[in-house]
C-alpha cells in the first residue's frame, strides 16, 4: 500500500521511535494523565486497527505503559492529519476501542488520544453526549485528549530542542515553502546542525517539506548555509536521495514523489522496478535509523517475507 499522504508518514516515523513518542506524550499529556504513567515502560505493540480505506488518513498506533503503581495500562493513539475537523473521529475511536478490548483477557484502561494540526479550529466534540446523572452508569459516554499543537506555544513548553523541531514542523509544514518561514524555523533548530546525531531526524524533517512543498533544493540549501555554514549539503544530499533513489529514507508517499520527479527528468523507462528498489533502500535505511520491522513494513508496504530476504528483522 503506497501512501498518499505524507503527513501520515512523517508521524509514523516519530512516533515509531519510543524516543520521540516518549519526548511528546510525557509533556502534552494533561498533568494527571502524564503523572500516573511510568514513561520508562512505554512499549509499542503490534497491533494495528486502522480501516484499510482510512490508511491512507490516519495513523493508529497503540502504546502500553505500567502506571506509577505497577499497575499495566494501555494508551491508545490515534493521529488526526487533515487539515480540516474530522467529524467521524468518536466513531473511529469506539470502533478502534472495540478492537482492542476484543484483544484483551483482563480489561485495562485505554486512554485515546488525537493529535492534530491542522490549520482550522477543531471544533468537534471532545465526548459522546453526557447522559443525565441517573443514567451516566448505564450509558455509553468516554473522551478523548486532544493535543491541538495550534494551542500550544512550543518556545515556552518545557520540552526538548529536538521535541521542539519536531511538533514546530508538524505546526508550521504548511507555510514553510515561503522562505521567511523557512528561515525561522532553521534558525529555531540551527543547533540540531551542529549534533551528528540529529542528521537522521532533519533528513526526515527535510523529505517531509519536500513531499508536501515543491520547493527547490538549492534555495533550502542557501537557507540553511545562511545561519548554519557548511551544513547546506544536508539538503542538497536529501534531494537528491529522494530524486535519484525514489526517497532512500522515506515512506510509501516519498517514493511515490521521488520517482515522479526522476520522470519529469526524462527517467521514463523502469518505474515499477524502480519503485520497488527503492522500497529496498528505504526499508534497510530506515532499518539502520532505528525503526522496527513493524514499522518499516508498514512504510514501505514491504511484506515480512520481503524484508527477511534482504536482512531487515
Amino acid at each position: 500500500m503506497e501512501n498518499k499522504h505524507p503527513h501520515a508518514n512523517f508521524a509514523a516515523s516519530i512516533f515509531g521511535n519510543l524516543q520521540y513518542a516518549r519526548g511528546i506524550l510525557k509533556p502534552l499529556l494533561p498533568p494527571e494523565v502524564s503523572k500516573n504513567i511510568n514513561w520508562k515502560t512505554l512499549k509499542r505493540t503490534d497491533s494495528s486497527f486502522v480501516d484499510e480505506k482510512l490508511k491512507d488518513f490516519h495513523s493508529d498506533l497503540l502504546f502500553t505503559a505500567k502506571n506509577t503503581k505497577g499497575d499495566n495500562m494501555q494508551l491508545y493513539i490515534l493521529f488526526e492529519h487533515k487539515s480540516h475537523p474530522d467529524y467521524g473521529v468518536l466513531q473511529q475511536l469506539l470502533a478502534y476501542q472495540k478492537e482492542v478490548y476484543a484483544k484483551q483477557k483482563k480489561y485495562t484502561p485505554i486512554i485515546p488520544v488525537v493529535f492534530y494540526h491542522g490549520k482550522e479550529k477543531w471544533n468537534v466534540r471532545t465526548e459522546f453526549a453526557t447522559p443525565p446523572e441517573d443514567l451516566a452508569k448505564y450509558a455509553l459516554n468516554f473522551a478523548y485528549i486532544l493535543i491541538d499543537l495550534r494551542k500550544i506555544n512550543l518556545e515556552e513548553a518545557k520540552i526538548s530542542l529536538t521535541i521542539q523541531a519536531i511538533l514546530y514542523i508538524f505546526n508550521n509544514i504548511w507555510d514553510v515553502d515561503k522562505q521567511d518561514a523557512l528561515r525561522r524555523y532553521i534558525e529555531i533548530i540551527a543547533e540540531l546542525f551542529s549534533d551528528e546525531n540529529s542528521d537522521r531526524l532533519l533528513r526526515l524533517i527535510l523529505m517531509y517539506i519536500f513531499r508536501v512543498h515543491d520547493v527547490e533544493p538549492a534555495e533550502v540549501k542557501k537557507v540553511i548555509e545562511s545561519v548554519t555554514p557548511k551544513k547546506g549539503d544536508i539538503a542538497m544530499t536529501t534531494a537528491e536521495r529522494l530524486e535519484k533513489r525514489g526517497m532512500e529514507f522515506g515512506l510509501s508517499q516519498g517514493i511515490q514523489r521521488g520517482l515522479q520527479r526522476g520522470l519529469q527528468r526524462g527517467r521514463q523507462e523502469g518505474r515499477q522496478e524502480g519503485q520497488y528498489q527503492a522500497k529496498l533502500e528505504s526499508a534497510k535505511n530506515l532499518q539502520k535509523m532505528g525503526f522496527d520491522s513493524n514499522v518499516i513494513s508498514s512504510a514501505t508496504g514491504l511484506s515480512k517475507a520481503e524484508l527477511k530476504k534482504i536482512g531487515v528483522k
